[in-house]
């Protein structure tokens, strides 16, 4: 007898094809349902689809170990690499722009936010240049 808890080959299987679906970018319900309607010959309820998405998400969630995430970094970093390419040879510099704002994000060399405040910087100025720069603020022009 099977336990309480475990999943049949079959569902693993179902369950394994759903979370291949959530990975190619098909994350919402809609979605996932339809593609699955399409793609397989399941003859399932709806409320079936909806625990076999549910088990699917867990089943990513548990395998993003820190390999895992930077493989999908490295494979994100390849599509914006050919989609920056691709911008370029049709002369969308507007988005080719973006895509290497895009690359610079995910490297993490450019964390910008817009509540982020500009960083304040020291200027230690000469007696002389402090002179001249108030001669110049005094004029009227």
């Amino acid at each position: 007898m099977k336990e309480k808890g475990t999943l049949s080959t079959e569902t693993q299987q179902r369950v394994m094809q759903v979370a291949k679906y959530i990975l190619n970018g098909y994350s919402k319900r809609a979605f996932l349902l339809q593609i699955i309607s399409e793609n397989e010959n399941w003859n399932v309820s709806e409320r079936q689809l909806d625990n076999y998405i549910r088990d699917a998400k867990k089943v990513i969630e548990y395998s993003n170990s820190e390999n895992d995430i930077k493989l999908e970094k490295d494979i994100a970093l390849n599509r914006l690499e050919g989609l920056y390419v691709m911008n370029m040879k049709i002369q969308d510099f507007n988005q080719a722009r973006q895509v290497t704002m895009d690359r610079l994000k995910l490297l993490g060399a450019f964390d910008f936010k817009k509540e982020d405040k500009p960083q304040e910087v020291e200027i230690n100025l000469t007696k002389k240049t402090i002179e001249n720069i108030n001669k110049v603020l005094e004029r009227d022009y």
